[in-house]
């Protein structure tokens, strides 16, 4: 069981998204300041810390294979994550303004 001092990030930011993993077995948290989480439900334990965002992240989103993990921000930006080690694969940059909804494809592309 999974309590809710867990999902606090380590600066105490509050969280603003929170997205459960297709195969129910993590939740990716993100709090104001661009941080992001990746926890694991069965054993309430931190998996990994995601950086990359400068600024608050506006949705969360995991891929149809749950391989990957997308967030987009406040920071003009788009990241696509590994879910295994919290890994940047893709960093998408050059948008005027804010990124407010990441999506994948059903393939996962």
């Amino acid at each position: 069981m999974v309590h809710k001092e867990n999902f606090l990030q380590d600066d105490n930011e509050p969280l603003v998204e929170a997205k459960f993993s297709p195969d129910g077995k993590q939740i990716l948290t993100a709090n104001d300041n661009g941080g992001l989480t990746l926890f694991d439900l069965d054993t309430s334990e931190k998996v990994c810390d995601l950086v990359g965002h400068e600024d608050m992240v506006m949705c969360l989103t995991f891929s149809k294979c749950a391989a990957y993990a997308a967030s987009c921000s406040m920071d003009n930006t788009a990241i696509v994550w590994s879910r295994t080690d919290g890994a940047v694969i893709h960093k998408l940059v050059g948008h005027e303004d804010i990124v407010n909804k990441v999506v994948f494809s059903n393939d996962s592309k």
